[in-house]
Protein backbone atom coordinates (compact mmCIF):
# COMPACT_ATOMS: atom_id res chain seq x y z
CA UNK A 1 0.00 0.00 0.00
CA UNK A 2 0.99 3.43 -0.64
CA UNK A 3 1.81 5.76 2.19
CA UNK A 4 -0.88 8.21 0.98
CA UNK A 5 -3.57 5.54 1.23
CA UNK A 6 -2.47 4.57 4.73
CA UNK A 7 -2.63 8.23 5.77
CA UNK A 8 -6.11 8.54 4.37
CA UNK A 9 -7.24 5.38 6.19
CA UNK A 10 -5.74 6.66 9.45
CA UNK A 11 -7.45 10.04 8.97
CA UNK A 12 -10.75 8.32 8.24
CA UNK A 13 -10.36 6.09 11.33
CA UNK A 14 -9.64 9.16 13.47
CA UNK A 15 -12.77 10.88 12.16
CA UNK A 16 -14.86 7.75 12.90
CA UNK A 17 -13.45 7.56 16.46
CA UNK A 18 -14.21 11.29 17.02
CA UNK A 19 -17.75 10.82 15.75
CA UNK A 20 -18.21 7.80 18.02
CA UNK A 21 -16.94 9.77 21.03
CA UNK A 22 -19.40 12.56 20.22
CA UNK A 23 -22.39 10.34 19.44
CA UNK A 24 -22.17 7.71 22.24
CA UNK A 25 -23.19 10.10 25.09
CA UNK A 26 -25.98 11.50 22.96
CA UNK A 27 -27.21 8.01 22.09
CA UNK A 28 -27.01 6.96 25.77
CA UNK A 29 -29.04 10.03 26.82
CA UNK A 30 -31.60 9.25 24.11
CA UNK A 31 -32.02 5.66 25.38
CA UNK A 32 -32.30 6.85 29.01
CA UNK A 33 -34.99 9.34 28.02
CA UNK A 34 -36.92 6.62 26.18
CA UNK A 35 -36.88 4.50 29.37
CA UNK A 36 -38.01 7.51 31.39
CA UNK A 37 -40.85 8.17 28.95
CA UNK A 38 -41.97 4.54 29.19
CA UNK A 39 -41.95 4.75 33.02
CA UNK A 40 -43.94 7.98 32.99
CA UNK A 41 -46.48 6.54 30.56
CA UNK A 42 -46.93 3.58 32.90
CA UNK A 43 -47.46 5.92 35.87
CA UNK A 44 -49.99 7.94 33.83
CA UNK A 45 -51.96 4.76 33.14
CA UNK A 46 -51.86 3.86 36.86
CA UNK A 47 -52.95 7.34 37.93
CA UNK A 48 -55.76 7.33 35.38
CA UNK A 49 -56.93 4.03 36.87
CA UNK A 50 -56.93 5.65 40.34
CA UNK A 51 -58.86 8.66 39.01
CA UNK A 52 -61.46 6.34 37.48
CA UNK A 53 -61.82 4.48 40.81
CA UNK A 54 -62.24 7.76 42.67
CA UNK A 55 -64.82 8.97 40.15
CA UNK A 56 -66.81 5.75 40.65
CA UNK A 57 -66.57 6.23 44.43
CA UNK A 58 -67.77 9.83 44.09
CA UNK A 59 -70.67 8.70 41.90
CA UNK A 60 -71.75 6.35 44.72
CA UNK A 61 -72.13 9.34 47.04
CA UNK A 62 -74.66 10.90 44.65
CA UNK A 63 -77.03 7.99 45.34
CA UNK A 64 -79.43 8.85 48.21
CA UNK A 65 -79.71 5.24 49.41
CA UNK A 66 -75.92 4.86 49.68
CA UNK A 67 -75.66 8.25 51.40
CA UNK A 68 -78.32 7.33 53.97
CA UNK A 69 -76.63 3.99 54.64
CA UNK A 70 -73.27 5.68 55.24
CA UNK A 71 -74.80 8.29 57.54
CA UNK A 72 -76.54 5.59 59.57
CA UNK A 73 -73.47 3.35 59.87
CA UNK A 74 -70.73 5.96 60.34
CA UNK A 75 -72.54 8.65 62.32
CA UNK A 76 -75.11 6.40 64.04
CA UNK A 77 -78.00 8.64 62.98
CA UNK A 78 -81.56 7.36 63.25
CA UNK A 79 -84.84 8.61 61.90
CA UNK A 80 -87.43 10.09 64.27
CA UNK A 81 -89.21 7.34 66.15
CA UNK A 82 -86.46 4.75 65.63
CA UNK A 83 -84.39 3.31 68.46
CA UNK A 84 -80.66 2.76 68.09
CA UNK A 85 -78.76 0.10 70.05
CA UNK A 86 -74.99 0.12 70.31
CA UNK A 87 -73.07 -2.88 71.64
CA UNK A 88 -69.97 -1.55 73.35
CA UNK A 89 -68.12 -4.75 74.23
CA UNK A 90 -69.81 -7.98 73.20
CA UNK A 91 -67.04 -10.16 74.73
CA UNK A 92 -67.58 -9.22 78.39
CA UNK A 93 -71.35 -9.68 78.56
CA UNK A 94 -71.54 -6.96 81.24
CA UNK A 95 -74.40 -4.51 81.46
CA UNK A 96 -74.22 -1.10 82.98
CA UNK A 97 -76.86 0.24 85.33
CA UNK A 98 -77.55 3.09 82.89
CA UNK A 99 -79.30 2.14 79.66
CA UNK A 100 -78.66 4.49 76.76
CA UNK A 101 -81.75 5.93 75.15
CA UNK A 102 -82.12 7.41 71.70
CA UNK A 103 -84.79 10.07 71.54
CA UNK A 104 -86.53 11.04 68.32
CA UNK A 105 -86.78 14.60 67.08
CA UNK A 106 -89.47 16.61 68.84
CA UNK A 107 -90.96 18.82 66.15
CA UNK A 108 -92.56 21.17 68.70
CA UNK A 109 -89.18 21.76 70.35
CA UNK A 110 -87.78 23.18 67.10
CA UNK A 111 -89.00 26.66 68.12
CA UNK A 112 -86.82 26.71 71.27
CA UNK A 113 -83.54 28.69 71.09
CA UNK A 114 -80.35 26.69 70.79
CA UNK A 115 -79.04 27.59 74.26
CA UNK A 116 -82.27 26.27 75.79
CA UNK A 117 -81.77 22.99 73.95
CA UNK A 118 -78.20 22.73 75.23
CA UNK A 119 -79.29 23.40 78.82
CA UNK A 120 -82.11 20.84 78.57
CA UNK A 121 -79.70 18.28 77.13
CA UNK A 122 -77.17 18.84 79.92
CA UNK A 123 -79.77 18.62 82.66
CA UNK A 124 -81.28 15.43 81.22
CA UNK A 125 -77.80 13.90 80.91
CA UNK A 126 -77.18 14.69 84.59
CA UNK A 127 -80.34 12.79 85.54
CA UNK A 128 -79.48 9.61 83.59
CA UNK A 129 -78.90 6.66 85.91
CA UNK A 130 -80.10 8.37 89.10
CA UNK A 131 -82.36 6.52 91.48
CA UNK A 132 -85.78 8.18 91.01
CA UNK A 133 -86.77 7.36 94.62
CA UNK A 134 -83.98 9.55 96.08
CA UNK A 135 -84.82 13.24 96.04
CA UNK A 136 -81.93 15.71 95.71
CA UNK A 137 -81.16 17.81 98.77
CA UNK A 138 -82.47 21.38 98.85
CA UNK A 139 -79.89 23.58 97.11
CA UNK A 140 -77.30 20.83 97.33
CA UNK A 141 -75.56 18.98 94.57
CA UNK A 142 -77.33 16.22 92.74
CA UNK A 143 -76.23 12.82 94.09
CA UNK A 144 -73.94 10.91 91.76
CA UNK A 145 -75.08 7.45 90.72
CA UNK A 146 -73.22 4.58 92.34
CA UNK A 147 -72.43 1.52 90.23
CA UNK A 148 -74.22 -1.62 91.29
CA UNK A 149 -72.23 -4.81 91.80
CA UNK A 150 -74.09 -8.07 91.61
CA UNK A 151 -73.03 -11.16 93.55
CA UNK A 152 -74.41 -13.50 90.92
CA UNK A 153 -71.93 -14.42 88.20
CA UNK A 154 -72.86 -13.35 84.70
CA UNK A 155 -72.41 -15.57 81.67
CA UNK A 156 -68.84 -15.32 80.40
CA UNK A 157 -67.47 -13.77 83.61
CA UNK A 158 -65.07 -15.39 86.06
CA UNK A 159 -65.76 -15.75 89.78
CA UNK A 160 -64.68 -13.03 92.24
CA UNK A 161 -64.11 -10.46 89.52
CA UNK A 162 -60.75 -11.85 88.46
CA UNK A 163 -59.91 -11.81 84.82
CA UNK A 164 -58.54 -14.85 83.00
CA UNK A 165 -54.90 -15.34 83.85
CA UNK A 166 -55.29 -14.46 87.54
CA UNK A 167 -55.40 -10.68 87.15
CA UNK A 168 -57.99 -8.78 89.13
CA UNK A 169 -60.27 -6.52 87.15
CA UNK A 170 -60.49 -2.85 88.19
CA UNK A 171 -62.96 -2.16 90.97
CA UNK A 172 -63.21 -5.81 92.07
CA UNK A 173 -61.87 -7.00 95.38
CA UNK A 174 -60.36 -10.47 95.42
CA UNK A 175 -61.95 -12.95 97.80
CA UNK A 176 -59.84 -15.39 99.73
Amino acid sequence: MRPATVRRLLGLAAIVVMLAIMLVPTLRRYLEQRDQIATLEHSIVEQQRQVDDLMRERAKWDDQAFLEQQIRSRLHFVKPGETSYTVLDPQTGRRTSVDAQVVGVDLEAQQVPWYSKVWTSLSSADRLGLDPTVAPAEGGPTPTPQPTISDTPRPGSTPSGSAPGGRTSPGASPTR
